[in-house]
């Protein structure tokens, strides 16, 4: 019987793993026939969806019977060893000792033919399983470049960013167009364009982490999820990938083309929705390709800067690593007392990280540089909370992007005596 119950227990998890991946495809886009196009405007895949779909009710048929074939082996098991007992019993020689005998040599034979079956069953659920883990890595995988298909983006995307707004882990989300891309298709034809498309793909799992999420987003775009990256780490990552791009050749029918790309990168902040991150990252993209391509952009959560500028402007500004930092709200410059001194890291032109002994309750920081007598203030919208350190005594790292500069001058005292921003940074 504990054979029996193993099978019993293999086959409905197994219905039950097929039957939630059968419901979860009728959801995703681009999966039904009557699904609307994607946020690119990407065409559905009614061809793979109907195939996926037929798949999937084949799966579900071929084990329905296989349950019943265990209904009924079990049945017959059940009935033979009824049918020896009651032979046994009318007999009357149930204190036989040779009668007993030979009903425990018929018991053990239908045992044993009970087990051959059931093994040769759980033989056919092992290879009905592995025919359907086959066919969901298909789905969830790009034909072309062997990367994850907008399919399984979608839903890594969705994950990753719940991951992150609970846990204040940082999360990056990097998006590539190649540059020209349809030239390649015009001179040298389809098949070069699928070169080049999957040279691409390469340079990225070549110069991104393992744990990072490549995915072919649609057509010429490629995106990547950089989990775990601060501000500085994911800018200088793009940057790497932009130049991989760049030096990558692809040799095509005794011709070597040279490829460029454009990226956009966009950090994920506690508001987001997988929808505004790929707004963001998409904007900078887009502003990438118009300031001349072959460059790559970061959208900070209020505008878009160039990555390659801001990386080389980082190293010309000198910042000490402690600095003074206090909430900003509704536009008021806090007093001098509600400054209070942090250990700071990745301070750049554009940003920085630093340490606090609580996770802060408020959206924006103001940052004080300059001298004593000539002070000038710097607000920064808070994009992630990660902790570190030990547990029992958690400390918060916190990422921020700067979004303007105040001066004294552009102050005006209010009727409480507090210094207002004439024009006050805009919360993301």
């Amino acid at each position: 019987m504990v054979v029996v119950l193993v099978v019993l227990a293999m086959l409905n998890l197994l219905i039950g793993y097929v039957m939630g991946w059968h419901r979860v495809l009728g959801r995703l886009p681009g999966f039904r026939a009557d699904e609307p196009a994607d946020l690119t405007g990407a065409r559905p895949q009614s061809a793979a969806a109907a195939m996926e779909a037929a798949q999937s009710a084949e799966f579900l048929a071929r084990l329905h019977e296989l349950s019943s074939n265990i209904q009924d082996i079990t049945g017959r098991h059940t009935s033979r060893v009824g049918e020896i007992t009651e032979e046994l019993s009318l007999d009357g020689d149930e204190s036989n000792p040779a009668a007993v005998l030979a009903a425990a040599t018929e018991l053990i034979k239908a045992n044993r033919l009970l087990e051959n079956e059931l093994a040769a069953t759980k033989n056919e659920i092992e290879l009905q399983h592995q025919k359907l883990e086959s066919t969901l890595a298909v789905a969830r995988t790009d034909a072309l470049t062997g990367l994850a298909n907008r399919r399984a983006f979608d839903e890594e995307l969705t994950r990753q960013l719940a991951l992150a707004q609970r846990t204040g882990a940082a999360l990056s989300l990097l998006m590539l167009d190649i540059d020209h891309f349809k030239h390649f298709n015009d001179q040298y034809g389809h098949q070069a364009g699928d070169e080049v498309l999957r040279r691409v793909a390469r340079v990225l799992q070549d110069t991104l982490r393992h744990d990072d999420v490549v995915a072919r987003y649609g057509g010429e775009e490629i995106c990547a999820l950089l989990p775990g990256d601060s501000i500085g780490e994911a800018k200088v990552a793009t940057e790497r990938v932009r130049e991989a791009i760049e030096r990558a050749r692809v040799e095509f029918q005794g011709a070597e083309l040279a490829v460029n790309a454009s990226l956009g990168l966009a950090v994920a902040t506690a508001t987001d929705t997988g929808e505004t991150l790929v707004r963001r990252a998409d904007q900078a993209l887009y502003d990438a390709k118009e300031n001349g391509r072959n460059r790559s952009y970061f959208h900070n959560g209020a505008m878009t800067e160039p990555i390659a500028v801001m990386l080389r402007d980082s190293r010309r500004y000198h910042f000490d690593s402690v600095q003074q930092i206090a909430p900003y709200q509704n536009g008021v410059i806090p007093i001098g007392s509600q400054f209070r001194q942090y250990h700071c890291e990745d301070l750049s032109s554009t940003g920085f990280a630093y340490i606090a002994t609580e996770r802060p309750d408020y959206e924006q920081v103001v940052v004080s540089f300059g001298a004593a007598d000539d002070p000038y203030f710097r607000t920064a919208t808070i994009v992630n909370c990660s902790v570190i350190g030990d547990p029992e005594r958690p400390l918060h790292r916190v990422g921020c992007v700067f979004v303007d500069r105040i001066d004294m001058d552009s102050l005006h005292e209010n009727g409480d005596g507090a210094h207002v921003a004439m024009s006050p940074a805009v919360a993301t």
